[in-house]
This record gives structure tokens, sequence and C-alpha cells, in this order.
């Protein structure tokens, strides 16, 4: 019963969320682990010091989880310039988060790296979400899932 539940449920936005997470997470981890293990970018305070030298809870789970909040409260029938200022608005307040946490905290550093190239790097991402989402759910009333799941 569990196994199925992403598929299986009906709520539009809940698959968006869902999706966009996961989509996001394959965006933004490989990327953060190859910033830091190429000396780009440092993360002195983490998780799982022995495993990895990312930070796993901001790579993993804080990014991926402003992306589904951002699917999710996107306008349904918005234009291009629309989508476009809607994200970077939306970007900006994620980047004067993350300057304030580079400037305040000791969570992470750049060294060859800017804000401004996050920035550009998430409105490529959200936007790459926000088509692939869109695209995976167009035919949400014939979209039923989880058939081959079923008991």
């Amino acid at each position: 019963m569990y196994q199925n539940w992403f598929f299986q449920k009906k709520n539009p936005s809940v698959q968006k969320a869902h999706l966009s997470f996961f989509l996001n997470q394959t965006f933004n981890w490989p990327l953060v682990l190859y910033l830091v293990n190429n000396g780009i970018i440092s993360n002195p305070v983490r998780l799982f010091k022995r495993a990895t030298k990312a930070n796993f809870s901001f790579a993993f789970f804080g990014y991926p989880a402003f992306a589904a909040f951002f699917e999710t409260n996107l306008p349904e029938k918005s234009g291009r310039l629309k989508l476009l200022g809607y994200i970077s608005i939306y970007n900006f307040l994620v980047s004067t988060m993350e300057i304030l946490v580079l400037k305040y905290t000791k969570l992470f550093h750049y060294f060859n790296w800017s804000w401004k190239k996050s920035f550009i790097l998430r409105n490529v991402f959200y936007l790459l979400t926000h088509y692939y989402c869109k695209w995976f759910l167009k035919k949400e009333g014939d979209y039923t899932g989880g058939e081959c799941m079923k008991d």
C-alpha cells in the first residue's frame, strides 16, 4: 500500500512537490559534490564528516525543499515573462538567505565561486524543473500510475 503512494496520490501539488524535490536532488547533490571535491567551495560544518566533505543537509534537503516550495506555489497560467520574473524574485530571496549564511555563519565558504553563479544555476535548475514537471504531469487526467505495483 505505501510503496506506490507517490503515484496514486491525485493531488497535483503533492506530485509536483515530490517530483521537483527529487529532480533538484538529482541536479544539486552531484554539483555540490563536484564543487567541494575540487576545492571550489568548502563546508566546515556538516553532517557525515567522514563520509563526505559536502553539507548533506543543505545540498540534499535544503535547496530541493526550496525548489519544491517554488514549484507548488508557481501560478498555473503564467506566460514566459511572468514565469521568469517569478523565478528571479524567488531566487533573489534564496540568494539573499545564502549571502546572509555566508556572511554570518561558518556553514560554507566560497573560494572560486560566488553567489552570482549560484543565482544563475538556480534559475536554470528552477526553469528545468518547472518544464520537466509540466511535461511529466501534463496528462494528469489520463495518468493513473502505479498500475504495475497494484496487488
